[in-house]
């Protein structure tokens, strides 16, 4: 029988800190967090609903519920991952909800977020963009996937065509950092629909969005290594480029 953790991960579904993938996966991860973070704080302080649709075991709902005033709700198909998140990622202002995309696609709340989850729906970027948010929704997903990359992924070749009419995207190359302007090789894309009673992004947050860094030594010399492991695949890519 499958242990909470393998239920949780489920092949490769996901990220676990410290348990499932490796800390370059996790800084990507942790720095969408706090982009998306960032970009809500632009609004000011005043009192919000966030939901984070696709939230995991909760890790990304706890870098938000840092935010004033802030009241998180994070949901996931998994009762697994739920429960991990109730039990290890719990903040007095989290909530966390088993239910799917399409079950809260008409509850409304100030903001809605996700990372890396709406490829995970056959409809996911059309459902969250008709969702009533009210101030802004933001997304990220992998950029230009082929299929095959993962099982779990049911949209592919996602790129700026498939962003909500009337947003900005912005991309996060493979090391974390997230730019204005696509870079050469660019990981996901990250999208920020806005109200029109609200200012876009634009230049108002400092680009390159640098990456989080770990702030322990021996997960830095495991980045290290990590990347190391990517040059092969770089230099493939670098002789196929045009």
């Amino acid at each position: 029988m499958a242990t909470q953790l393998e239920r949780v991960f489920n092949n490769g579904e996901r990220l676990v800190p410290g348990l499932t993938f490796g800390v370059a996966e996790l800084i990507r991860h942790r720095t969408s967090y706090l982009f998306f973070r960032a970009v809500i704080a632009l609004d000011g302080p005043g009192a919000k609903t966030i939901l984070d649709v696709g939230c995991g075991v909760g890790h990304g709902c706890v870098t938000l519920a840092d935010l004033r005033n802030a009241e998180i709700v994070g949901v996931d198909p998994s009762p697994d991952a739920i429960a991990w998140a109730r039990e290890h990622y719990a903040r007095p202002n989290i909530r966390y909800e088993v239910a799917t995309a399409e079950e809260i696609a008409e509850r409304r709340f100030d903001y809605i977020v996700s990372r890396n989850a709406l490829e995970h729906v056959a409809d996911g970027i059309r459902l969250a963009a008709a969702a009533p948010w009210r101030n802004r929704l933001i997304f990220d997903v992998p950029y230009d996937e082929p299929p095959g990359v993962n099982a779990h992924h049911l949209l592919h070749h996602i790129s700026e065509g498939d962003m909500p009419t009337g947003s900005e995207w912005f991309y996060q190359d493979i090391n974390g950092n997230i730019h204005e302007h696509k870079p050469r090789w660019p990981n996901v894309i990250a999208c920020v629909a806005s109200a029109s009673h609200v200012d876009r992004v634009g230049t108002r947050i400092g680009f390159p969005f640098r990456a989080w860094r770990p702030p322990a030594k021996r997960d830095r010399v495991q980045l290290w290594v990590e990347r190391a492991q990517l040059v092969p695949y770089r230099l493939r890519r670098s002789l196929k480029a045009p």
